[in-house]
């Protein structure tokens, strides 16, 4: 189904699409119209260094556009128990960008919160994005080497849940 060429009203049928934006039309009477229109979904892939800022702007999203949040080390912490071994971090990680996709198509905003450090991680996520219909963001948070090693020092000494130690030289390396 489609809106009428008249700006603002819809035909008598509901014009459906898979998104969160609804619009109650009111037209001659009291017969209510109701239209759903079509609204992209936004991939939002959260990128940058332990300690940039990543978990605090990807739950700020979560709640503002509203999103699926989807992060492996949130995973790891909770059902592996140990956030450096490499091959389940990458089965975790394939799990969530085909949750990703799903959601996508299903009309659902979702943020990553996954470092997204390699070209090859972006490019897979802007694929997911792209068959699902959806646009995909990127938002990289570039922060100062000496304040990451500060941040860094202060959340090694009082981990907050669901987070793991990272040894200091190890930003370097990344």
């Amino acid at each position: 189904m489609r809106p009428d060429s008249r700006l603002g009203r819809t035909s008598p049928e509901v014009w459906v699409g898979p998104s969160a934006a609804i619009y109650q039309l009111f037209s001659g009477g009291p017969q209510l119209r109701t239209a759903i229109c079509w609204v992209m979904p936004t991939f939002h892939l959260i990128c940058g260094l332990p300690c940039s800022g990543k978990t605090t702007l990807a739950r700020r999203l979560e709640v503002e556009e509203p999103a699926l949040y989807l992060s492996p080390d949130l995973w790891m912490a909770q059902v592996v128990r140990d956030g450096y071994d490499a091959e389940r971090r990458e089965a975790v990680k394939a799990i969530q960008l085909e949750l990703a996709g799903r959601a996508l198509k299903l009309g659902v905003n979702v943020v990553w919160d996954s470092g997204f450090w390699s070209r090859a991680e972006r490019d897979a996520a802007r694929q997911v994005a792209a068959d699902a219909g959806a646009q995909a963001r990127l938002h990289f948070l570039d922060v100062p080497m000496d304040e990451l090693q500060r941040r860094l020092a202060e959340r090694n000494a009082n981990l907050p849940p669901d987070t793991f130690y990272i040894e200091p030289e190890d930003l370097k390396l990344w």
